[in-house]
């Protein structure tokens, strides 16, 4: 049972430790190595429990949670000596890079808030090549090895097998599950009023829910975020809005098959197998020998699972590559979210968006972007940067570029938790009159 002065002493220790630490390593092992070490025992953790060689050890799915169970013991510690002297407990995480650990904490606190910091990369690498004296090559190593990718001994990236995928840090997933997105621009260093502004708009709202309205980036990326739930896309879903001048909200699309079709995620390899309806499978589907034997690969190897109650959908896209031995987009069934807002401009009219805006949970593609420029379209607002060259190929270019922007907001049931009051404010200020 510690004392708060006691818990206090405790971490100031800890920091001191971790900071003599982290130099010691990069003294002896050369800069940034401290980093890698510490993304490796993260890792080893997470896959077993402990820091061991994996290869020795018998994996355990509940491992996954083994940190953040140990950050949960600290917040209950603080809670507990808090509690005693009538005071808030209010903690920060730094940083969550597995989505299972942020899930973990979002499962249990209805005050969590997961967060990301985003900056442009350019930028970025500057400035940990000025304060952390990282080599752009050492940055993209960090980059590749947060991002759940293995780097082979040729220095060649490669994708993890689906088990080891579980327990490796994957900031792009947590990016897309996060419930503020912050912007820090690192033109500056020594400048973080920009961030300050930020932190300081969503702690307020965080301790006071309702003080403000979202601001209209929020109000229009609440609705492609919500949007995307309608995908029947078994990969990922993606949400879009696109406005007027005037940001007004013209259409929404989200990504999934043309109306009519039936959705990925309601087909299956039994259906693919045994029903042969010409309206839920294509007539290359019923037909084409190869493509065929790849779906009955995956149905064995689904029906040797104790999943039995799941229905076994399939990506066309996958198997299709698969078959030519290639990773290629054209492949999918899905409209694009994107493409579909603007499709559904077209259905109803064309109604006028030159000069407006593009929402989307993740950034266009190279197809989309040309699509958006052909509109007219003058800003693009984005959270999740999609892989590709599409903003630095396809969009920097010509008389009208539009403009690139990170999503700056909240999205998601931090919406509501952040701008929905917890009583009518005018009620709040009469409960505060003196009798």
């Amino acid at each position: 049972d510690f004392e708060e002065d006691e818990i206090k002493s405790l971490f100031i220790r800890y920091q001191l430790y971790s900071k003599e630490l982290k130099s010691s390593i990069d003294e002896h092992y050369g800069s940034g190595s401290y980093v890698k070490l510490y993304q490796k025992i993260g890792n080893l953790i997470r896959y077993h429990g402990k820091i061991e060689n994996r290869n020795k050890t018998e994996r355990n799915i509940e491992n996954i949670y083994r940190l953040p169970e140990i950050i949960n013991r600290i917040i209950k510690l603080l809670r507990h000596t808090h509690k005693k002297k009538n005071k808030a407990t209010l903690i920060v995480i730094d940083a969550i890079r597995n989505p299972y650990e942020a899930k973990y904490f979002k499962d249990r606190y209805a005050a969590f808030y997961l967060v990301s910091i985003n900056t442009n990369n350019d930028d970025r690498v500057k400035y940990l090549g000025a304060t952390r004296k990282f080599t752009p090559d050492e940055v993209k190593t960090i980059d590749i090895t947060e991002s759940a990718k293995l780097i082979n001994e040729h220095g060649e990236t490669k994708e993890p097998n689906k088990n080891e995928k579980l327990y490796m840090q994957n900031v792009p997933a947590c990016l897309e599950i996060s419930d503020i997105h912050l912007y820090n621009p690192r033109v500056e260093p020594e400048n973080n009023n920009a961030l300050r502004a930020q932190l300081t708009w969503y702690l307020s709202l965080m301790k006071h829910p309702g003080l403000i309205t979202p601001t209209s980036n929020e109000r229009v990326m609440q609705f492609a975020f919500s949007a995307k739930v309608n995908s029947g896309c078994i990969s990922r879903q993606v949400g879009a809005a696109v406005t007027d001048v005037n940001n007004s909200i013209r259409s929404i699309g989200w990504n999934d098959v043309a109306e009519g079709q039936t959705p990925c995620n309601l087909r299956s390899l039994d259906g693919l197998m045994s029903s042969y309806d010409p309206k839920e499978y294509s007539k290359y589907e019923r037909e084409d020998n190869t493509f065929r034997n790849i779906a009955i690969k995956q149905l064995d190897a689904l029906n040797n699972t104790k999943e039995t109650n799941l229905n076994f959908s399939y990506c066309f896209k996958s198997f299709q590559n698969i078959k030519e031995k290639e990773k290629n987009q054209v492949h999918t069934r899905s409209l694009h979210a994107e493409e579909n807002a603007f499709l559904q401009i077209a259905k109803s009219g064309g109604a006028g968006i030159k000069n407006g805006k593009l929402f989307t949970t993740a950034s266009p593609c190279e197809l989309c972007a040309k699509k958006a420029y052909q509109l007219g379209i003058k800003e693009i607002v984005y959270i999740d940067p999609y892989p590709g060259i599409a903003i630095d190929h396809i969009i920097n270019i010509g008389e009208t570029p539009p403009v690139t922007t990170q999503f700056i907001g909240a999205v998601g049931s931090a919406y509501h938790r952040l701008y929905e009051p917890l009583m009518p404010f005018k009620d709040q200020l009469e409960l505060l009159k003196s009798d």
